[in-house]
């Protein structure tokens, strides 16, 4: 009989690329909205906004089993946990960083409870519940690498949501007995990724100058390093702490990379080939951002973990996504209406 996983969120970004490459023999996604063939975000190129189209990769892929379920509501979750017995699950449900608090806490925090006590009523062993978080909880590291025991200070409200998460499912998961092993993600970067994160941004900006859609590039402060992750390094890694994470354990799941922005910028913009058709534009810093990130992946590592793919082969499947699959979509769009507000030249890094 082949393993059962459960997967929240199963329709966002990482949450398809996990789906596609897990490695369980069944996998059961869950997400409030009705399955759909793309993304649940938004594209743009140049003028023209767009529902997020899947990269080719994915849309090629095996159909994942879906359910249409908010994970807030327990008595949904605990009639789907007993019918689906599954042997481990990775909880991937979350907001991002830009939403409202009025929707970071509920989605974040609430969701992760109700799942837990869901688990916990629905009497169904469960091997592994993988939570996924995010690198930003450590905020500005006071050393680096980071490393999971290192001190917590989260620079922003999202950060504050992941961190709450994490913490009332360590609560939780000691009260219920819960096989808890928390994934602290950090930079994804890889085909699908949405123009809320500076990489995505970056590409889509490069993408409609290639396309003739703009002579300019807008650009923030360059000079902060991140650790980037392959979002297919990043499902591989969550395969592998739903199998073999230590319960009551925290994973950095990241590259052990560190890359500044402007390197990033320059590796798009000659994917591009629009280096001397743009002007490039820089915008400001945030007063919230880490000058210097790179994580410790020593404990993931100990589990079998390496990660597969360079950055600059990401971010050249990233650059393609925009240019290809997302110039296709607008292409092929009813109205090919124009939304020249659609992305804010000072938005967050992601």
């Amino acid at each position: 009989m082949s393993e059962t996983l459960l997967l929240t969120g199963a329709q966002g970004f990482v949450g398809r690329w996990f789906a596609a490459a897990s490695g369980f023999g069944r996998v059961v996604g869950v997400g409030r909205s009705p399955r759909r063939a793309s993304f649940t975000h938004e594209a743009t190129l140049g003028p023209h906004r767009v529902t997020a189209p899947l990269p080719s990769a994915l849309r090629s892929a095996p159909q994942t089993e879906y359910v249409s379920c908010d994970v807030r509501d327990e008595h949904a979750l605990i009639a789907l946990l007993r019918t689906e017995r599954p042997h481990a699950i990775v909880h991937l449900a979350a907001a991002l960083r830009d939403d409202p608090p009025s929707a970071l806490f509920p989605a974040n925090v609430d969701g992760t409870i109700a799942l837990l006590h869901a688990v916990a009523c629905s009497g169904v062993r469960v091997g592994r519940i993988v939570l996924g978080s995010s690198g930003s909880v450590y905020g500005a590291p006071q050393r680096l690498p980071v490393r999971e025991d290192d001190g917590v200070n989260p620079p922003d409200l999202y950060a504050v949501s992941k961190l709450a998460a994490e913490w009332s499912a360590h609560v939780l998961a000691r009260e219920l007995g819960l096989p808890l092993v928390v994934a602290r993600i950090f930079n994804v970067v890889g085909p699908g990724l949405d123009e809320r994160h500076a990489c995505a941004r970056f590409a889509s900006q490069l993408a409609a100058a290639a396309h003739g859609y703009a002579e300019r590039v807008v650009v923030g402060d360059l000079s902060p390093t991140r650790d980037f992750a392959d979002v297919r390094d990043v499902a591989a890694a969550l395969a592998i702490l739903a199998r073999r994470g230590a319960a009551g354990t925290t994973y950095n799941v990241a590259s052990g990379r560190e890359t500044a922005l402007r390197e990033v910028f320059e590796i798009l913009l000659e994917h591009s080939g629009a280096g001397e058709r743009v002007e490039v534009v820089r915008g400001y810093r945030r007063a919230a951002d880490c000058p210097r990130v790179v994580a410790d992946v020593g404990r993931l590592a100990q589990l079998g973990y390496a990660p597969a793919h360079a950055l600059s082969g990401s971010l050249a499947d990233l650059y393609r996504y925009y240019a290809d699959d997302v110039a296709r979509a607008v292409a092929a769009a009813p109205t090919n209406g124009a939304n020249r507000d659609a992305i804010a030249a000072d938005a967050t890094h992601g």
